[in-house]
């Protein structure tokens, strides 16, 4: 089964970083050129955009965005798309929104898509106005597309309400959704009534319509002690790496403080119980005068040769929400940038962007000391460009390739690697030690 989501791009952390027990990205840089996608403009139904859904699609080589677009207190949902994950295109209407006189009349928001077999799927937040005039209760609506711009909504609406629990009895919102072996496995927000205190909850379903609540664990991740940063926890993005959960999630003090950021968790019972980086949060909002000054608030979060995330985020003073990228390389926890573990086997990464324009980055792995070539040949097997020829230490490294000069198209890059002797300090003689591979970068100008 081809799955084109954020579990099809964990196929590739599984192959390459799996020697790794416990690994947490924890230090993220974020991208000169934030805010990546901003808002329509004045009077424009997205003149803020919020919480964005990234996936790469495979079939059409290319980054794929659904986003929350506003004015409150309302919400739809826009599309757009990127060849590179910073430059995005967006759809001029919204491709879901409120129906009229139902329970999602207010909002239909806060999208979560995964692509199977050329589906695509999608859970929602909405919500609807009481006779009172005031917001119901959130609830999770399920949604379904040919194309990622069409969408039928599922006619037994909404497939996920508040539960019986003291904790989520008032609303229950703004999901994650993951694949699993037996279906699929939701990360939630539970909380009394819209605008209290949220926790994260669990549950589960085999064909993502019908689900069933961790009674057990739930809610699985909770919030902090009174005055800490994260009071208040919402938007869980959760990742299965190898059998492992990585959760990052948006918190604040008090619910409403204005101030959230963003921190990260880490589960080994597929996220029943999850572990807190104990420094979080792990990304904060910009200095005085950035575009993200006043909240950084999180979207997704895939991997594809590092980990990548976009998120949102405001500065004063018209506090306009526009979508933000950072990166964080692949980093074992506990151990900081210089002291990082070496890799337990020789690797090459799939290079980012990719598709790509002008440059990207190609970054490998080394467990000793080795002379390294990296080659770039077109598809006529003719070598194009020599990124790297001589010796380099153990550990990971990253070459930027730059294709300005390249017309567009398919090109392929080497790497041969031959270990040195660490008894003369020359190249070995061949052998088992030897290392070649190739992967596959395209140019889109």
């Amino acid at each position: 089964m081809k799955l084109d989501t954020v579990m099809h791009l964990l196929l590739v952390a599984v192959v390459v970083f799996g020697n790794y027990d416990a690994f947490g990205q924890y230090v993220w840089t974020k991208d000169g050129l934030n805010p990546v996608f901003t808002g329509g403009g004045t009077g424009a139904w997205d003149n803020e955009v919020m919480v964005p859904w990234v996936i790469f699609n495979s079939d059409s080589s290319r980054y794929e965005m659904w986003y929350t677009g506003l004015p409150r207190p309302g919400g739809k949902i826009g599309f757009a798309i990127s060849s590179d994950g910073t430059t995005w295109k967006r759809e001029l209407n919204p491709v879901l929104s409120p129906s009229p006189g139902t329970w999602d009349s207010l909002l239909a928001g806060v999208p979560c898509v995964i692509r199977e077999n050329g589906l695509y799927k999608m859970w929602y937040t909405g919500t609807a106005t009481n006779p009172s005039g005031s917001a119901e209760g959130n609830r999770i609506g399920y949604a379904t597309s040919p194309d990622g711009r069409n969408w039928t909504k599922y006619v037994g609406n909404p497939v996920f309400t508040a539960g019986s629990g003291a904790w989520e009895a008032g609303a229950v919102a703004w999901c994650s959704i993951v694949r699993s072996a037996g279906g699929y496995v939701m990360f939630y927000n539970g909380c009394i009534a819209n605008g209290n205190v949220n926790r994260i909850g669990r549950a589960t379903s085999v064909d993502g319509i019908t689900w069933q609540r961790d009674a057990l664990n739930n809610p699985v991740l909770n919030i902090g002690e009174t005055g800490t940063w994260d009071g208040n926890i919402y938007l869980p993005r959760v990742l299965d790496v190898s059998g492992k959960y990585y959760m990052w999630y948006t918190a604040e003090t008090v619910p409403g403080d204005g101030f959230p950021r963003i921190g990260v968790a880490t589960s080994s019972d597929s996220g029943k119980t999850w572990v807190k980086y104990a420094q979080n949060p792990v990304l904060t909002m910009g200095s005085s005068g950035s575009w993200d000054a006043r909240w950084v608030e999180l979207g997704s979060v895939f991997f594809e040769s590092s980990f990548h995330m976009w998120y949102d985020g405001a500065a004063p003073p018209a506090y306009l929400a526009w979508v933000g990228h950072a990166t964080s390389p692949l980093t074992p926890v506990g151990i900081t940038e210089g002291e990082q573990e070496l890799p337990q086997c020789f690797m090459l990464a799939q290079n980012y962007p990719n598709p790509f324009n002008p440059s990207t980055t190609i970054r490998y792995g080394l467990p000793n000391s080795s002379h390294v070539t990296l080659t770039v040949f077109n598809t006529l097997g003719q070598q194009v460009g020599l990124l790297q020829d001589g010796e380099q230490e153990a550990g990971y490294h990253e070459i930027r390739f730059d294709g300005k000069n390249f017309s567009s198209g398919v090109y392929f890059y080497r790497i041969q690697v031959r270990p040195l002797d660490s008894a003369i300090g020359r190249d070995s003689k061949g052998g088992a030690g030897d290392f070649v591979a190739t992967k596959r970068l395209l140019l889109l100008k």
